[in-house]
């Protein structure tokens, strides 16, 4: 029997357009007081993610899920997505183009080999999104456990 174990360390980067720190015009605001500065957090739960063991080459819907909480104070494009290759530590590997994450707002599955909006345009507030991954095995992928990253990334308020 074959087992394949697929764990991805995550890595969260935001990007945030470059803004100016000034004053709020306030009429009759003495002294004057600072704007509040845009901002756009994301965080992950959890931290590592074990996508599960399969005992043949397929597809397999991965039993884990991973919870992206979202908060900002101003509109911006979303999170996107993107995954490295899982990596066998002979050398084997999954590549990105056969790791997939479901996009909750149309419930497809998307691969990871370039950057997938997982949110759609989000406006200001707080938001939680559920996210599942669907990875392919084949024959010649080796048993053993696999690792790697995906990076979340959010461009910044407008």
């Amino acid at each position: 029997m074959r087992r394949f174990l697929a764990t991805l360390a995550l890595a969260v980067l935001i990007t945030l357009s470059p803004v100016s720190i000034g004053v709020c015009p306030v009429k009759d605001d003495f002294p004057p007081r600072p704007c509040p500065q845009p901002y756009v957090s994301i965080s992950v739960t959890p931290q590592q993610l074990d996508l599960g063991s399969v005992p043949q080459p397929g597809r397999y819907d991965s039993p884990a899920s991973m919870m992206l909480r979202i908060e900002a104070n101003c509109p911006h494009g979303g999170v996107f997505a993107n995954a490295t290759p899982l990596v066998l530590s002979n050398g084997g590997s999954i590549g990105p183009d056969r790791i997939f994450v479901r996009i909750p707002a149309t419930g497809g599955y998307l691969p990871l080999d370039s950057p997938v909006n997982v949110t759609g345009p989000l406006g200001p507030g707080a938001f939680d999104i559920v996210l599942n991954f669907r990875v392919i095995t084949e024959i010649n992928n080796q048993a053993g456990t696999y690792s790697g990253t995906i990076v979340f990334t959010c461009g910044g308020c407008p």
